[in-house]
């Protein structure tokens, strides 16, 4: 069998494949053969079918298997050959079908974690942001999301037409254009939104908007969404008052204890996120000092996985619905941290090395903190 390796980048390797005809019978022989044992055809015994009314009925069927199996025991058996490591699944291709009595060409795209050369870690110039003190503003504006939060809403009677800032409930139903067929259930679906905020369907604000202005009942129509507003209501927010911060907590008698409060949570936030921001600076200036290329396959998972984590905290319907209108969105958008986060660990683990240290995937966290942590210690920060 012939096979070529070609270096198409730092992570990517492309083998070429020419399988003698030999081997393409000897796959798809198999194939038939469990495919023989397994299905009942009138007149004959379970195996005993000839191939000829096999290949009539099940040909694609033997194909298939015979490709799947032969792709990937050719592809394993080179890359163990050559000691290559695939870090995602090899992707395939051929440009003619298997065939008996046919050699059989194909290619397989591989996938594979840089070599990571440690420029610098020590010394690196770490500019620390900065962030504005806490103030009455920003107390206020905490304030605010509190009332927001314990706020009830009540049907507006005497109007019909939706408008910004309104909140609706309404009922929208995805359909699939003519030659395309998305993982749709095609059933109809409830949201509670404020109108103008740009929280449905994010990517085509043009679908929201088309709910201002829109009668009670009517259904709407834009691009392949059909939606029906059903009530329109209006925001009831409590007063900001003593009676307010009883409400929030027993340990509250007064609004100056909740405000007092709310100052002293976000300023320890503040100080907390000051040393996320250290942290995230030191990543920054050690990828900069430090440039790799890292696996698009590899990056795609990441932000797929942390895309998903962004859908973890809602119910399990309301997540399946939320992915479905903003999950490719929500990947593209994690693509350059996913990426960030890869190239941070490759640094990381060369680091870990120069330390003596393996890496602890059951406290990865404090493993990742301890070694950030080091290079800030070991860094010139402005």
């Amino acid at each position: 069998m012939h096979c070529e390796l070609k270096e198409v980048s730092s992570v990517s390797r492309e083998l070429s494949f020419v399988v003698p005809k030999e081997r393409v019978n000897s796959y798809l022989n198999r194939a038939f053969q469990g495919i023989n044992q397994k299905v009942s055809i009138k007149g004959y015994r379970p195996g005993k079918a000839p191939r000829a009314l096999l290949e009539r009925a099940y040909g694609h069927e033997a194909q298939q298997k015979a490709l799947e199996k032969l792709m990937a025991e050719v592809v394993f058996e080179a890359l163990d050959e050559r000691a290559i490591k695939p870090i995602t699944k090899p992707r395939v291709n051929a440009e003619k079908a298997l065939q008996a009595d046919h050699e059989f060409a194909f290619t397989a795209q591989i996938e594979i974690l840089p070599e990571v050369e440690l420029k610098q870690w020590e010394g690196l110039n770490v500019q620390i942001p900065s962030r504005p003190e806490i103030d009455d503003p920003a107390v206020n504006e905490e304030l605010e999301r509190l009332r927001t939060r314990a706020a009830t809403f009540e049907p507006i009677e005497d109007r019909q037409i939706a408008q910004a800032g309104d909140y609706v409930d309404f009922v929208y139903e995805e359909s699939c254009g003519d030659h395309e067929h998305h993982d749709h259930d095609h059933k109809p679906h409830h949201r509670f939104i404020e109108l103008g905020a740009k929280t449905f369907y994010p990517e085509k604000p043009e679908i929201e908007q088309a709910l201002i202005g829109a009668t009670v009942g009517q259904a709407v129509k834009i691009d392949n969404m059909t939606m029906t507003l059903e009530i329109i209501k209006r925001c009831i927010k409590p007063e900001l008052d003593d009676e307010f911060a009883k409400d929030l907590s027993d340990k509250f008698e007064t609004l100056a204890d909740l405000k007092s409060d709310v100052l002293a949570t976000l300023t320890q936030n503040r100080l907390l996120q000051l040393e996320e921001d250290k942290k995230d600076a030191a990543i920054d200036a050690l990828i900069a000092a430090n440039p790799l290329e890292v696996p698009e396959g590899l990056v795609l998972e990441q932000a797929q996985h942390m895309a998903a984590n962004s859908f973890s905290r809602f119910p399990k319907e309301l997540a399946m619905q939320m992915w479905k209108l903003y999950g490719q969105s929500f990947v593209e958008n994690a693509k350059p941290n996913a990426a960030r986060l890869i190239k941070a660990n490759l640094l990381i683990d060369k680091i870990a090395e120069t330390q003596g240290m393996v890496r602890d995937e059951k406290n990865a966290a404090e493993y990742f903190d301890k070694l950030v942590s080091l290079v800030l210690e070991r860094a010139r920060l402005s």
